[in-house]
């Protein structure tokens, strides 16, 4: 799976984080445009500075999940290096809890998490005889 999220670190240590239903696609984009002189004024600085950065995906997840997984991770990591400019309002503590248990399920799209759900509940009336 190519979705997910993901993060560009420079030496400095400030980073972005992104998103991308195609991650590898997305840091080409990323690449050409900072070659280019055509990415975002913050990304562009670092970039003419260090000339390099390391990218790392944090987790894949299907493309369903990737809005509410960018505004978690650009809530809940540490602000003082990120780049991003735009910080969506954060779901509190426990609108996550139910998405941080299941992280396992996020690969999946919410059609199917909606089955499997059912089949899981189908089969625990079944084991408990009802």
């Amino acid at each position: 799976m190519s979705s997910g999220i993901y993060k560009l670190t420079f030496r400095s240590g400030r980073y972005y984080i992104g998103k991308s239903a195609d991650i590898p696609a997305r840091w080409c984009q990323h690449r050409d445009k900072l070659r280019k002189g055509m990415a975002s004024v913050k990304l562009q600085v670092e970039f003419n500075r260090y000339k390099d950065y390391n990218q790392e995906v944090l987790f894949c997840c299907h493309p369903d999940h990737l809005d509410i997984m960018e505004i978690y991770c650009l809530n809940k990591l540490d602000r003082t290096n990120m780049l991003n400019t735009t910080f969506p309002a954060p779901l509190s503590d426990e609108e996550y809890q139910p998405i941080l248990t299941n992280l396992n399920l996020l690969q999946y799209s919410t059609s199917t998490l909606i089955k499997i759900l059912a089949q899981q509940a189908t089969t625990i009336k079944i084991l408990q005889g009802y």
